[in-house]
């Protein structure tokens, strides 16, 4: 009888589990709108400075945004400790209810080490984030999809109440090309039981829109960048991720696509959009080794908000660049035009 009611008794619990995380997949749904990826301000120490963070996620709230995405390749959470990334996400949290906010919170937990990201998943759904993400270890790689999803589900368990998203940006990942998305995908549907989605940051269109279709487009693909994002929304996506979300003159035109395609009017839609892709590679090219302190740089000329400097390897740009950049966004007329 004792053997019985243990075996009664093991079943409830693991039932009870898979309740608890399919309902959380179910409350959370499908991304929608624009995720703006959030800077990570320093003081000019090198220290995160959490004294700037409210005034970031006020300009958040108001450009518009449906859902802030911590921890990523914006916010240079590889460059930081646990510690400093788990107060990130908390400063978060408690500002958005401080400033009464609606918006969704999702938080890149992925480091080289399982352990690290395991802590980090745990820290994430004490603090009660809507969803946890995270890339490939970057050092030791899996070399095939059973390991990748080995390492992946390793880390989702950690946070069992929580959706999870796998964040795929092969220009930083370097897997083997024989690990396809919708290959990994289809495997890991159900042996990653808080599997919600993917944030799809790569090329391939054609890939992305098999990934929107598999287990009958159960899975949230989130498009990771801008300038394809109306090709995304054509291909099903219902969010997109992008580093540009940061700047606010940028959100007005990234909102003005996506409100075109909700009408149906794709020729304008697409005429805008190749307007911004303009913008897009004038900041991804600006003359510096890298985006992210360009834009960096971009946003802090149109807010007035002192981000400080970025963390190392990565380096500031300088004023004579940022006053070319803004120099030829006037010339383009993106500073000036209001739609």
């Amino acid at each position: 009888k004792l053997q019985f009611l243990y075996f009664i008794g093991g079943i409830f619990q693991t039932t009870k589990k898979k309740m608890r995380r399919t309902l959380a997949t179910l409350q959370l749904g499908k991304m929608k709108g624009l995720v703006c990826p959030p800077f990570t301000p320093y003081t000019p120490e090198g220290a995160v400075n959490f004294e700037v963070i409210p005034e970031q996620i006020k300009i958040i709230g108001e450009t518009g945004a449906s859902a802030v995405f911590l921890g990523g390749t914006a916010s240079e959470g590889a460059s930081q400790t646990i510690e400093e990334r788990v107060k990130v996400a908390e400063t978060y949290k408690a500002e958005f209810a401080r400033q009464n906010l609606d918006i969704k919170l999702i938080q890149h937990v992925g480091a080289t080490s399982l352990v690290e990201s395991q802590i980090l998943a745990k820290e994430a759904e004490k603090i009660g984030v809507d969803a946890i993400a995270s890339v490939t270890p970057t050092f030791f790689k899996p070399a095939n999809i059973q390991q990748m999803i080995k390492w992946l589900g390793g880390l989702a368990a950690s946070a069992p109440s929580t959706p999870f998203y796998y964040y795929h940006i092969p220009v930083m990942t370097n897997l083997p090309a024989t690990i396809g998305m919708r290959k990994f995908l289809t495997e890991a549907d159900g042996k990653i039981p808080t599997l919600h989605g993917v944030k799809y940051t790569a090329m391939n269109l054609c890939e992305y829109s098999d990934l929107c279709d598999v287990a009958d487009g159960k899975y949230d693909i989130m498009a990771g960048l801008s300038e394809q994002m109306l090709a995304a929304l054509a291909m099903g996506a219902k969010s997109s991720v992008s580093v540009p979300f940061n700047l606010p003159f940028a959100m007005k035109y990234y909102r003005e696509v996506l409100g075109l395609f909700k009408e149906g009017n794709m020729a304008e839609a697409l005429k805008l959009q190749k307007e911004i892709n303009e913008l897009t590679f004038l900041l991804q090219h600006g003359g510096h080794g890298h985006a992210i302190p360009v834009m960096r740089a971009m946003y802090e000329m149109e807010t007035g908000i002192n981000l400080g400097p970025c963390r190392l390897p990565l380096e500031p740009v300088s004023l004579e660049t940022v006053k070319v950049l803004e120099s030829k966004l006037n010339l383009l007329g993106f500073l000036r035009r209001d739609i």
